[in-house]
């Protein structure tokens, strides 16, 4: 924390399930939104690794493990 505050730094997170919580009628609209935005290239989703179906459940033992990063995608193709 030190390294942070000393550099003028920040980290911010974003809490869904808690605005669900708070606000659940915004909800609805940001589903909405985000895929118009991916569509049109304006997010990107993150994707660090593609896996096939499959290998499902090697995905969630990456994420419960802890050694996968980022989101990782199962492809159906």
């Amino acid at each position: 924390m030190w390294d942070l505050w000393k550099g003028n730094r920040t980290i911010a997170g974003f809490n869904i399930g808690d605005l669900a919580r708070r606000a659940p009628e915004r909800i609805g609209d940001y589903l909405g939104e985000a895929p118009r935005l991916l569509a049109a290239g304006r997010i990107r989703p993150g994707v660090t690794r593609t896996l096939p179906l499959a290998e499902a459940a090697k995905a969630h033992h990456l994420l419960e493990s802890g050694t996968g990063r980022g989101k990782i995608l199962l492809s159906l193709t």
